[in-house]
């Protein structure tokens, strides 16, 4: 997956104005004024969004109880056990349903 690039972004931005202000004119032909991929503008005018502004993998613990979570996950390797998947999904299930949130993980 490529990272994000600012400026490419600013770039497709220039060339999504330039096609929709400029009738009858070809997305190739905007692609290749401003250097941006035509696959990616293209799929800019189709609506997909930049890389960046999809968002994290943790959406369903806040920055206090991550913090618990890590804190737990100390405390295993401190007593010498394992923290596996298994043991983590389950202890953030356990932080979620103390703070009375509906939202579990995938276990």
């Amino acid at each position: 997956m490529a990272k994000f690039n600012a400026e490419r972004e600013s770039d497709i931005a220039k060339a999504i104005s330039f096609f929709q202000n400029t009738p009858g004119i070809k997305k190739s032909v905007a692609a290749a004024k401003f250097h941006v991929p035509y696959r990616l503008f293209k799929a800019r005018l189709e609506g997909r969004p930049a890389q960046n502004t999809k968002g994290g993998h943790n959406k369903a613990l806040n920055s206090d109880q991550e913090e618990v979570l890590r804190s737990y996950i100390d405390w295993l390797i401190y007593c010498g056990h394992q923290a596996s998947l298994v043991h983590i999904r389950l202890a953030a299930n356990s932080i979620l349903r103390s703070a009375g949130d509906t939202h579990v993980l995938n276990t």
